[in-house]
């Protein structure tokens, strides 16, 4: 018996043994060949120009006379202190533009007689052509996520002030100062854009939706002058289209890249194939989400969603699952930003061109805004254009494109309303 049992286990041995060199040997060429397929796959990825890891979030260094960041530092305690104290006054976060009460008005002129030296600062941010704020692009992963989520609430911040000084403004009569607030707030929103990452991005969408609503309120409360019309018409050219979202899609891969490099050197069985096949995985799910982005959002509901990640077995599979969802977020948080932004420009023409009296044109392009700004980009078709007792309303049917006659709330239509009709003289 105990001879048998020697035997069974001499020969157990030996299988283990052959099990474990096969295996051994099957890694080993498995790991070549998806070592190759990743070094094709990032050889195609053209450089320079798209990042591949965070160290490549580093920029050269720009003139300080041309960048941003450098009176968004000299405003860095303003603007702490002054947001702390006008969030104790407006904990919502936002002044009501148009019907600000006689005692809030006086609370927020206080605040902007205390810090004289923000809103310049601010101003001379947003007259800058770029933005090169400082990077520790030499931090692990999850500690340079917590160095831009800081900047990112640092726009937020300045989202929330400069639509305290619209309402002030247009409570003092300073109409064009006001909706010229706006349009500095929109072009910080898009320095926010520069910073790496879906975080940033989203960040940028939702300073600049503020901002638009800011200068809806003001459009709707007050007279403004045609060059400011025309102003803020050029600022939102800048804000519709999908180009960002490729760069953010971008941007988050090499974030991506990174985090999948930091755990391959963290965990010892994640190495060869392993991390090979996981960075693939990475490259396959931003490969699709960019190529997707491509296609114009009507024709996207009607094509057929794939996942790219069906073929891959890998326990770490879930990491890149879970950021399928953010994808589908991303682009419908573009598309209603584009809804926005286009109802904004066709509100704010309707405003400048269109007598008291008239009813709602036939045709929007008559506006004198290119054909494509006057479109709905969930369905292609024309924004709707309403006209009431109250006002203007356009909007677009949004997400479920369903027409919920309207309904601002909660983004079940997008767009915005005129209570009030502007210069009708304004050009």
């Amino acid at each position: 018996m105990k001879r048998r049992l020697v035997k069974f286990l001499k020969w157990a041995a030996i299988a283990t043994g052959l099990l474990l060199a096969g295996f051994f040997l099957w890694s080993a060429w498995y790991t070549r060949v998806t070592a190759r397929r990743l070094e094709e796959r990032l050889a195609a990825i053209p450089r320079p120009g798209e990042p591949l890891s965070i160290a490549d979030f580093a920029r050269i260094a720009i003139p300080p006379e041309v960048d941003a960041d450098v009176p968004l530092r000299r405003a860095d305690v303003d603007l702490e202190f002054a947001h702390k104290e006008f969030l104790a006054s407006f904990p919502d976060g936002a002044a009501a533009i148009g019907t600000l009460p006689t005692e809030r008005r006086e609370k927020l002129a206080g605040l902007f007689r205390k810090y004289p030296g923000l809103v310049p600062l601010l101003k001379e941010a947003a007259a800058r052509p770029d933005y090169n704020p400082p990077l520790d692009v030499t931090l692990p992963s999850s500690n340079f996520a917590l160095t831009l989520m800081t900047r990112c609430e640092k726009h937020r911040r300045i989202a929330r002030i400069l639509q305290a000084w619209s309402a002030l403004l247009v409570a003092e009569g300073r109409a064009d100062e006001a909706l010229d607030a706006q349009i500095d707030a929109l072009r910080l929103a898009r320095h926010a854009r520069r910073l790496p990452t879906l975080t940033a991005y989203f960040t940028s969408i939702a300073c600049a939706r503020v901002a638009m609503k800011a200068a809806s309120e003001v459009l709707q409360s007050a007279t403004v002058s045609g060059e400011a019309h025309r102003r803020l018409d050029a600022e939102l050219t800048d804000h519709d289209g999908l180009e960002p979202v490729r760069q953010a899609l971008k941007n988050e891969r090499a974030f991506s890249l990174t985090s999948a490099a930091e755990m391959s050197n963290n965990l010892f069985w994640l190495r060869g194939w392993m991390r090979n096949n996981l960075v693939l995985m990475f490259l396959d799910l931003y490969e699709e989400q960019l190529r997707r982005s491509e296609i114009p959002y009507p024709k996207l509901r009607s094509t057929p969603a794939r996942s790219s990640l069906d073929g891959y077995r890998h326990p770490l599979k879930v990491l890149a699952e879970l950021l399928e969802p953010a994808m589908t977020l991303l682009r419908e948080s573009a598309e209603r930003q584009r809804a926005a932004v286009r109802s904004l420009r066709v509100l704010n023409a309707l405003l400048a061109r269109t007598p008291a009296d008239a009813p709602a044109p036939a045709d929007l392009v008559a506006l004198g805004l290119p054909p494509e700004a006057t479109l709905d980009p969930f369905t292609d078709e024309p924004l709707i254009v309403k006209k009431g007792p109250a006002g203007w309303l356009i909007y677009s049917v949004g997400q479920n494109l369903v027409d919920d006659g309207g309904t601002l709330t909660k983004d079940k239509d997008v767009g915005w309303a005129s209570s009030r009709r502007n210069d009708p003289e304004a050009p």
